[in-house]
């Protein structure tokens, strides 16, 4: 699947307005961070990786990284610059990188202006050209960060947001930049499925598509799982299944509520399956789109 789709999307999630009309809207979390130098070590600066999940490349120009302040976010490129399928990007606040590390395998991008990352805690945010927000990390202190080596994504596939993702990098270097992460879980081959229906649906209480049914399919007949729901800036919404044994398949409903009790808001949801084969040991993982309508 292409990782851009021309649709029309009224009631994306934008941190800026999209037109009425046909756009390039790509999913979320079709580019991700995948790695970052928060504190790096003297002589280097801070950067992000950037990873191309899907099959076709990506053009970079126009694409937009913020910190917390999230007013003024940074051009990554002006133009000519693409991000390969399965590749890497790094954008950094200068060049160093050059000393350190072979940067001949990834891009490598220098903006204008990089924005300052809290050492202590701050949010990173990945915008399109449109300003939707594809990718967020939010990071603090409870997260145990580490001081001259970078924080490497376990899986490109996992959420961002969740602290449980993320790992000090093992690498002797530091780092691993436009590289494999040290620390990576590529999977066993064996994959999890998942199916909403319907999708989008209108929890407003009309009595027509008030909740979604979700249905699973397991890579083995006992297995330990995992379900929930983010938003797309990362941040937990709805834990549907918490750590419990299932079966090869399952089906669980979505009522559209928050853990809070609170209904959630119209826009995507990422659905996330994560999960533990208990015999053979194999871990696995899967995501869904959700889209919550209004009336």
């Amino acid at each position: 699947m292409p990782a851009a789709r021309f649709i029309f999307l009224a009631g994306a999630i934008c941190a800026g307005s999209c037109l009425a009309q046909s756009l390039p809207v790509f999913a979320p979390m079709s580019l991700v961070i995948n790695e970052m130098m928060i504190d790096p070590p003297a002589g280097l600066c801070e950067w992000i990786e950037i990873f191309n999940t899907g099959s076709e490349p990506v053009s970079l120009e126009g694409w937009r990284i913020s910190d917390r302040d999230t007013a003024n976010p940074v051009r990554i490129c002006r133009s000519g610059s693409s991000i390969p399928p399965q590749g890497f990007a790094v954008t950094a606040a200068d060049s160093s990188l050059r000393t350190f590390y072979d940067c001949s395998g990834f891009i490598l991008l220098v903006p204008e202006k990089f924005p300052s990352l809290n050492n202590a805690g701050d949010r990173i945010i990945l915008m399109d050209p449109n300003g939707c927000i594809i990718d967020a990390v939010e990071y603090g202190p409870e997260w145990d960060l580490p001081q001259d080596v970078s924080l490497e994504k376990l899986s490109p596939s996992w959420i961002s947001g969740d602290a449980g993702s993320w790992h000090a990098c093992a690498d002797m270097r530091g780092a691993t930049p436009g590289a494999r992460n040290s620390i990576s879980f590529q999977g066993s081959g064996f994959r999890a499925f998942l199916e909403a229906n319907p999708n989008p649906f209108s929890p407003d209480g009309d009595g027509f598509e008030d909740c979604t049914v979700i249905r699973y399919t397991l890579p083995g007949n006992l297995c330990n799982i995992m379900l929930r729901i983010f938003d797309i800036r990362g941040r937990p919404v709805r834990m549907l299944i918490g750590g419990t044994d299932s079966g090869g398949e399952g089906t669980v409903i979505w009522d559209g509520k928050c853990d809070s009790g609170l209904h959630a808001t119209t826009g995507m949801y990422i659905l996330y399956l994560e999960g533990l084969h208990r015999a053979r040991g194999w871990m696995f993982s899967e995501k869904l789109v959700l889209a919550v309508a209004g009336r």
